[in-house]
């Protein structure tokens, strides 16, 4: 599991590194940290749903991760 992990971790890294230097994500954003943080939480949100029988989790993390986190913006902006 921990190999797996390290790839999509390192994949996304690396994704999210080239959306910064494009400006198709704001520039003040970690990649490191975005990655770490959109892998937990789409987990989280895994297992909220299968918890919760619901669909909340998903529709949550899609809102805040591209709604939010992943939008172009200011350097200062929150997220």
């Amino acid at each position: 599991m921990d190999t797996v992990w390290g790839l999509w971790r390192a994949a996304l890294t690396e994704v999210l590194a080239e959306a910064v230097r494009s400006g198709a994500v704001r520039a003040g954003l970690d990649p490191e940290a975005a990655a770490l943080f959109i892998l937990c939480a789409w987990e989280g949100a895994l297992v909220a749903a299968r918890c919760g029988r619901s669909d909340e989790a998903f529709s949550t993390f899609f809102r805040v991760v591209f709604g939010s986190l992943l939008q172009p913006g200011q350097d200062n902006a929150p997220l």
